[in-house]
């Protein structure tokens, strides 16, 4: 049985055309006995957009969780991404759906064991990419804290605030109804009191 595919093309000039890439795609598909259901292709005006404003690729995307294809051919890893993040974002998406993808200029096929290996070296490298980001941003936070520095939302609480809590009290109101009265949390009532 025919395994479905779609292809995707990208272009990143009003001077480059997707039909060099078709063409490419489409011979490679008939050697590999693959079915193409459908082709993408995003224009130069989607080159500096993100994965939700491309159109096609985001079309492709949302077809790929409808499961409508097996196998998607580009004909080379820049043209489905413009950077090595939403690159590894796409590849993991897909392959968390069993989908296969194939780089035809770099030759990677995840659907043979070379192929599924590099693509593992790019959800190695995504998930060391997460972890350095992860770990500047705790050091970021500590040296912050070190400097004296107060993190998080700044608080409501002010000499006013204090004042209005103390008298509602004064005037023997529950703590449940001056949190509401002045549209703060019973803790920070407790906190004031």
């Amino acid at each position: 049985m025919m395994k479905r595919c779609v292809l995707y093309s990208r272009v990143s000039t009003d001077k480059q055309q997707c039909l060099n890439q078709v063409i490419e795609m489409t011979e490679y598909t008939k050697r590999s006995n693959l079915e193409i259901v459908k082709t993408y292709q995003d224009d130069s005006t989607s080159s500096k957009k993100e994965i939700s404003q491309r159109t096609q690729l985001s079309q492709m995307l949302h077809e790929a969780n409808l499961r409508k294809f097996d196998v998607l051919v580009v004909s080379s890893i820049d043209r489905l991404a413009r950077n090595t993040k939403e690159c590894i974002e796409i590849v993991n998406h897909l392959n968390e759906l069993k989908i296969d993808i194939v780089f035809l200029r770099e030759s990677v096929d995840t659907r043979t064991s070379v192929g599924k290996m590099i693509f593992h070296v790019f959800s190695s490298l995504a998930e060391y990419e997460r972890e350095m980001i992860r770990s500047r941003i705790i050091n970021g936070l500590n040296r912050a804290r070190e400097q004296g520095k107060k993190l998080g939302r700044k608080t409501k609480v002010n000499e006013s605030l204090i004042t209005a809590v103390r008298l509602l009290r004064d005037k023997e109101v529950s703590v449940k109804n001056i949190a509401k009265e002045l549209k703060i949390g019973v803790g920070t009532v407790y906190k004031v009191l």
